[in-house]
């Protein structure tokens, strides 16, 4: 995370303590292995670079490069919310 502020002179700058975060993200792990295919089993995504940006823009998306993107409920891109938990850990839901 980074702190950004501006000036227009090169003198004076803001104070507004705004933050930026910029990551490359890296996962290495989902627990559990097996899942319901109903949806719905809580996964823990574990790796690297994960960034708390403060609001609600967490999000995990499934499938895989070989295959496509799946389509949950005639939905596609299969993208569910996920939770910021720490640097290491978010957490979501699987689909359907």
């Amino acid at each position: 995370m980074l702190a950004v502020e501006i000036s227009m002179n090169g003198r004076d700058y803001t104070n507004d303590k705004v933050t930026y975060g910029f990551y490359d993200a890296f996962v290495i792990d989902v627990s559990p292995r097996l899942i319901s295919k109903k949806g719905g089993t809580k996964l823990s995504i574990r790796g690297f670079g994960f960034v708390d940006s403060g609001a609600s823009e967490v999000s995990s998306k499934f499938g895989s490069k070989e295959a496509g993107e799946l389509v949950c409920n005639n939905q596609s891109p299969c993208i569910n919310s996920a939770k910021f938990i720490d640097k290491n850990t978010i957490t979501t839901v699987s689909p359907p």
